[in-house]
């Protein structure tokens, strides 16, 4: 799977305020705001997947393909995966290319276009749970 490191900037209240909480918590809000940015990639690279045309290529549609996975989950950081399946790593090659097929990115088009996006659902949904915390 590509790997896509988004680093939220200006929220430093905000990261202040999750110090405070207990580790088990914290690092549970964190990975739900990281899934709710990594749902969204996930559903915009179905979108703009290659698809394959044909009889007989059933089950190589790159929307069908595509997930997530959770690869770290501490109190401080959390790691969700986006991209082709394991069952599905030839849509890797699609991404790349190969000595005789030209690259047809997909997946970095979807980070290219959707990183703003992402960066806020998770902002907003961290925000939203610290907010909650400093009422009490």
């Amino acid at each position: 799977m590509s790997k896509l490191t988004v680093r939220v900037k200006g929220l430093e209240d905000a990261e202040r305020s999750l110090v405070r909480l207990r580790d088990v918590f914290q690092g549970r809000i964190l990975l739900a705001a990281v899934q709710d940015g990594a749902d969204y990639a996930r559903d915009l690279a179905e979108a703009i997947a290659p698809r394959a045309e044909g009889a007989g290529r059933r089950g190589y549609h790159g929307a069908d393909n595509i997930g997530t996975s959770t690869r770290t989950q501490k109190p401080t950081r959390a790691e969700v995966a986006v991209g082709a399946k394991p069952n599905a790593f030839w849509l890797n090659f699609q991404e790349l290319g190969t000595l005789f097929v030209p690259p047809n990115p997909w997946l970095s088009v979807t980070f290219d276009h959707g990183r703003t996006h992402v960066e806020m659902i998770i902002g907003a949904r961290l925000r939203r749970h610290v907010a909650m915390v400093a009422r009490g």
